[in-house]
This record gives structure tokens, C-alpha cells and sequence, in this order.
């Protein structure tokens, strides 16, 4: 099953732009994930057994070494791309 998942991640720090671009660079690892960024948040597009260990293996790592927020919104109906 084709999912799509928006997703947010919020550092609880002032430098924040080396973690975030962290976490961008461990989702474009996995090569069966198509991502879209913006400025407010990134598109996770792909098969759901791929997309969610993808996302919970790349916000382990930013929790094993920050205090941060993920805001997301997981669809099966507005898949987009």
C-alpha cells in the first residue's frame, strides 16, 4: 500500500540546521522513498513497509542526541507524485 507522509521535524535548540539537514540525508539513504522538502516540511512518498521504518530509524537517531518535535500527517488517500 502506496502512503504519503508530511512531515515536520522541530529541534528545541537555536542551531538547528545540521540536524535537520541530518535527518533529510538518513530518509534519501533509502532509495525506495521518493521525498519532496520545502521550507516547512518534507513529502514522504512510498510503500508503507518502507516508509514508516525509514522515518522511525531516522527519528531515533535525532532523539538519541537532541530534544526535538516531528509533527506528521500519514495518508493512504492523498498520495501525490
Amino acid at each position: 500500500m502506496t502512503i504519503s507522509v508530511e512531515i515536520s521535524l522541530y529541534p528545541l535548540k537555536e542551531e538547528y540546521g545540521a540536524l535537520v539537514n541530518n535527518f533529510l540525508e538518513e530518509l534519501q539513504q533509502n532509495k525506495a522513498l521518493q521525498i519532496e522538502t520545502s521550507a516547512m516540511s518534507t513529502l514522504i512518498i512510498g510503500d508503507f513497509e518502507a516508509v514508516m521504518p525509514a522515518i522511525s530509524a531516522a527519528s531515533k537517531k535525532v532523539f538519541e542526541t537532541e530534544k526535538a518535535v516531528f509533527v506528521l500527517k500519514i495518508s493512504n488517500g492523498c498520495v501525490v507524485g
